[in-house]
C-alpha cells in the first residue's frame, strides 16, 4: 500500500508546508491554548489514503474531520481513523504559528504541557510535539510533556505542532495534549539600601566605635 511507502516522504512534506506558513500569519501570543473555543486559532493538516492515492491538505479542517479532532476540558485529541467517505486518515496534525512573549531582563520563560500518546504499534506508528522556529528547526522536543525553558526564544516567531501518524495500517492511534501554559518567571528582587540609609548606618557604626573608645 502506498501509505507505508510514502510515510516518511509525506511527513517531511508537511513539515516543509508548515515552515512556509510560519511567520506569515503568526499571532502575537499563543491563542486558545486551553481549547475553550474549540479549535479557533489552530490549523489542521491531514493525509488521507482513499484506496488509490495519499491526499494531503491543510487549513481549517476540524469540522471536515470531526472524528480526527476533538476537544475536552483544557485538552485536544488527534486520532487516526476513517473519514466520512471511508478514506483512511492516517496522518493527523495540528499547529499554531505565534510569537513567544517578550520578557523582562533577568526573567525566564517556561512552556509546560501534558502529552498522552496511545499507539497501536510503538515501532511503526509515530507521535510528536515540537516547538520550532521560523526556519523549521526544532527548538524543543515536547513529545514527553513536562516543563521546558524557552527563555532563549522569547520574542521570536515560533510554531507549536502536534501530530500522530499511522504506519502499521491499524488506525486508532491518538495523541492528547492538555494544560498548555507559557509563564514568565520573574527574577528575585534584591533589596539595595538607599544611599541615605547606608550613610546613616555607617555613621552609626563610627559613633558607636568612638563612644566605646
Amino acid at each position: 500500500m502506498c501509505k507505508s511507502t510514502n510515510f516518511k516522504h509525506l511527513a517531511k512534506s508537511f513539515l516543509l508546508l508548515t515552515s512556509l506558513c510560519i511567520g506569515l500569519n503568526a499571532n502575537a501570543t499563543l491563542l486558545n491554548s486551553d481549547f475553550s473555543s474549540g479549535f479557533d486559532n489552530w490549523q489542521a493538516a491531514v493525509t488521507v489514503y482513499d484506496g488509490v492515492d495519499d491526499i494531503s491538505s491543510s487549513g481549517d479542517l476540524f469540522s471536515t474531520y470531526p472524528d480526527s479532532y476533538s476537544t475536552a476540558a483544557d485538552s485536544a485529541t488527534l486520532t487516526t481513523n476513517l473519514d466520512a467517505a471511508g478514506g483512511e486518515v492516517w496522518e493527523v496534525v495540528m499547529f499554531q504559528d505565534f510569537q513567544l512573549d517578550s520578557i523582562l531582563m533577568g526573567s525566564s520563560l517556561w512552556l509546560s504541557l501534558d502529552i498522552l500518546v496511545d499507539l497501536t504499534d510503538a515501532l511503526d506508528d509515530f507521535a510528536f510535539a515540537y516547538l520550532k522556529d521560523d526556519m523549521d528547526i526544532i527548538l524543543k522536543d515536547l513529545t514527553l510533556g513536562g516543563s521546558f525553558d524557552v527563555t532563549a526564544y522569547a520574542g521570536d516567531n515560533v510554531s507549536i505542532e502536534f501530530g500522530v501518524l499511522d504506519g502499521d495500517l491499524v488506525l486508532g492511534d491518538t495523541l492528547t495534549v492538555s494544560n498548555i501554559d507559557i509563564t514568565e518567571v520573574f527574577a528575585p528582587i534584591t533589596t539595595v539600601p538607599a544611599p541615605a540609609t547606608l550613610f546613616l548606618f555607617v555613621a552609626s557604626l563610627i559613633w558607636l566605635k568612638r563612644t566605646r573608645a
